[in-house]
């Protein structure tokens, strides 16, 4: 499994959103998805970390506010989408 569909699997996932339904995941916003709470993001980081075999920076913790923020950040570990 290539790793944007490990990526997108972990948002559906966390978040409660059928991939099928999800045509525009780019525009996923923190604040627009009520499943996206404090929570919602700790699992998001979590899932994140441990699929990646990464450890996320507090900066970049507090920075993940969308979707195309965490492939940034995975991009920063050198992870490629």
């Amino acid at each position: 499994m290539n790793n944007i569909i490990k990526y997108n699997k972990i948002f559906a996932n966390v978040l409660g959103i059928r991939i099928s339904d999800t045509t525009d995941l780019d525009s996923l916003i923190r604040n627009e998805i009520s499943a996206w709470d404090s929570l919602g993001h700790i699992s998001l980081v979590t899932s994140l970390e441990k699929e990646f075999s990464i450890r996320l920076e507090p900066n970049d913790i507090k920075n993940f506010t969308s979707y195309q923020d965490g492939i940034e950040i995975l991009h920063k570990h050198d992870i490629e989408l």
